[in-house]
């Protein structure tokens, strides 16, 4: 009877430990898992945040570069419309002391 009430004792103990020992697997693959997705979502978040910084940098790369040939431009541009009206303005000048003269020269 001793004998017969250990092997059953002993069968109920394996079977128990299996049950806790699935349990117990499950638990842990839960938990990695929920470990595993968490770390994911703060690399992605990492991963993100740098993508930004470096997209950020490069528009504004982009952004004075553009600027600073937008400035050169427009000097050229003032600098070509100040010189036709300076040319302007000398030939008028030069033609009013044309006129000038000749009305003079011929008084």
């Amino acid at each position: 009877v001793t004998k017969l009430q250990s092997i059953v004792r002993t069968r109920a103990a394996v079977v128990r430990f299996a049950d806790v020992s699935e349990s117990v697997l499950k638990i842990q693959t839960v938990a990695r898992t929920h470990m595993a997705v968490k770390h994911f979502k703060r690399v992605v978040s990492a991963v993100t945040k740098l993508q930004s910084l470096t997209r950020t940098r490069a528009a504004v790369v982009r952004f004075v570069d553009v600027s600073e040939s937008v400035l050169k431009i427009q000097a050229v541009v003032r600098t070509h419309m100040a010189l036709k009206h300076f040319k302007r303005v000398v030939c008028a000048v030069t033609k009013l002391q044309s006129i000038v003269r000749t009305r003079a020269a011929v008084v």
